[in-house]
């Protein structure tokens, strides 16, 4: 369901105010998932490092409920579930959760269902599946559950990831650090969304089994 309020704060960044043409904010944000801007991305995401104030950095661009957007911005959170049956079980990849700002909303871009071993450290390309979680297969297998939850003000839009719409590419993947670049569609067929992202997990949960 669209929140009249998100959708509210998004259509007045691009449209009238009061009956003056307002300039996006989004005018000052960089997409940073380009060869010509990665050396600052990766100064972007090194300054958490150094600052200790964030977990890494995000950027995307594209639409989301219809109205432009581009965001490169810091992780003011970033954590990850793995999963372990038991003590003397391999650990798998599950789910990673990177929250941010953009000028208007907070995001919480959530990835379910990522399999993997986690020792084996390799890069990764996975397809978006809305419910992967819930394949029997769900941590051996090329599907990904991936979502972004939009908050305003204490309201919230889920803007799930579409079926066969994308990819996530995971071009490094261990226990402080993850890297990765995206593209789908959000919500629906038409909003269509690419970004990356370094992520250095601020708090790692142990479970026995995948989240569903």
């Amino acid at each position: 369901m669209r929140l009249a309020g998100f959708c509210f704060l998004i259509a007045t960044t691009a449209g009238c105010l009061g009956g003056f043409k307002t300039p996006s904010e989004y005018q000052s944000q960089t997409y940073y998932c380009t060869s010509d801007n990665a050396p600052a991305f990766d100064a972007l995401a090194q300054s958490c490092q150094s600052s200790g104030n964030c977990f890494g950095a995000f950027s995307m661009t594209g639409s989301m409920q219809g109205q432009p957007l581009t965001v490169g911005t810091t992780l003011t959170e970033a954590t990850m579930a793995l999963v372990q049956k038991d003590p003397s079980s391999p650990q798998f990849w599950d789910v990673m959760r990177m929250t941010g700002n953009s000028p208007y909303f907070e995001f919480v871009f959530h990835i379910k269902s990522i399999g993997g071993d986690v020792t084996a450290m390799q890069p990764r390309t996975l397809d978006l599946r809305a419910g992967a979680g819930a394949l029997v297969t769900s941590l051996d297998d090329t599907f990904i559950d991936v979502g972004q939850t939009l908050q305003v003000g204490g309201a919230n839009a889920e803007q799930q990831g579409l079926t066969d719409s994308g990819t996530i590419a995971f071009s490094k993947m261990d226990l402080t650090e993850i890297r990765g670049i995206f593209h789908g569609a959000f919500g629906n067929s038409v909003d269509n969304v690419d970004g990356c992202f370094v992520m250095y997990p601020g708090q790692t949960t142990i479970n026995p089994s995948p989240s569903p």
